[in-house]
């Protein structure tokens, strides 16, 4: 299901461990399966989320030469360190930080499918006028307390 194997998770995260004194926790086999799954459905609702279609999200991860497969392994280790910090307070603080800005990062990035800049087919309407002209139902224009009602205007 994601876009990068455990084994490779489990590659990135032992490079990344590399840098650390600690050793990886024997637990580590139980972790990174759990880790990559997370990251994967993280991507997917970020990417959904932002008006993408699943068959862009599918392209946007279908290799390792994506955005989508080095975004599933930077999620990844985050988890797959946030996960293993869980009885220590400090470490677990900076992972949640570091995944907050990872997030935080996705949802502006620039998403690239085939070679080209992507842009969501839907999205949300966060502000700006909205047109009422084929409603089935018109409201009057306020009366001087700013109340509306149905009045003549009203068109079935």
């Amino acid at each position: 299901m994601a876009f990068t194997t455990d084994d490779e998770l489990t590659d990135a995260v032992q490079a990344a461990n590399a840098m650390r004194a600690e050793p990886l926790p024997d637990h580590w086999d139980r972790i990174v399966p759990l880790a990559n799954r997370r990251a994967y459905l993280k991507l997917q609702s970020v990417v959904l989320g932002r008006g993408f279609t699943a068959a862009d999200f599918a392209a946007w991860g279908a290799s390792s030469a994506t955005q989508g497969y080095d975004w599933n392994l930077r999620l990844g280790v985050v988890y797959a360190f946030l996960e293993a910090s869980k009885g220590d307070d400090d470490r677990g603080r900076e992972y949640r930080a570091e995944l907050k800005e990872l997030l935080e990062e996705l949802q502006e990035e620039d998403l690239v499918i085939g070679g080209e800049y992507a842009t969501p087919e839907s999205g949300r309407c966060g502000f700006g006028e909205s047109d009422t002209t084929s409603d089935r139902f018109t409201l009057n224009e306020p009366d001087g307390d700013g109340l509306f009602d149905l009045g003549d205007s009203t068109t079935l």
